[in-house]
């Protein structure tokens, strides 16, 4: 089943002004949780425990079994490219660029698609993320279903108080688009070309 590519942000309400940026010394913690979305008809929504924290987001989408794939923090310094494997098929990429004086990480993401020898580039965003914020990824084409993934920018640890999954403490994502800026271009995951914009100030 092919899945058009969508992407939610949940982004703090934040000025419309161009501001000067900055690239602070300290990394952002960055956490990023891939989910396994099917419907096998089974006539009530299954969650895994470890995805109570967004619970909210998944519950609207067409599947009713949702299982965690994978969950990672990343330490990323600014300027500094950093990676993960996701499953056998997916991997993760991501770069803080910079800081804007409005406190939001401007956070560069691709992600990998492994099939055979070939690796495809599956999807290439840019957004403004508030700390305890976070970006949902969807669309990519799974043997069953899709994969999605959700990446947080950490708040300070002192000022945690939620989690993503496993005890993160990133924050709640929620559905629906917000301030801020987003871009992304999908150009694999669901075999098709695809790019989408959702609202404010374009990055």
């Amino acid at each position: 089943m092919s899945v058009l590519p969508l992407i939610y942000l949940a982004l703090a309400a934040l000025g419309q002004n161009e501001l000067e940026p900055t690239t602070p010394d300290t990394p952002e913690i960055v956490r990023v949780l891939a989910i396994h979305a099917t419907d096998v008809a089974r006539g009530s929504v299954v969650v895994d425990a470890s995805l109570a924290l967004v619970e909210d987001v998944l519950l609207p989408l067409p599947y009713d079994t949702f299982r965690e794939v994978a969950a990672h923090e990343i330490s990323a310094a600014y300027g500094e490219d950093k990676s993960i494997v996701l499953n056998d098929d997916y991997s993760y990429h991501c770069r803080a660029a910079r800081l804007t004086e409005e406190d939001e990480v401007v956070l560069e993401v691709y992600v990998n698609r492994t099939q055979g020898d070939d690796v495809l580039e599956a999807l290439r965003a840019t957004g403004r993320l508030a700390r305890g914020k976070a970006m949902v990824f969807r669309g990519f084409e799974m043997p069953e279903g899709e994969l999605i993934i959700i990446t947080a920018v950490a708040q300070p640890r002192e000022e945690s108080s939620g989690g993503m999954s496993g005890g993160s403490d990133a924050g709640e994502p929620q559905g629906g688009t917000g301030t801020g800026s987003e871009t992304s271009e999908q150009t694999d995951g669901t075999g098709a070309r695809n790019s989408g914009r959702t609202g404010g100030r374009r990055d």
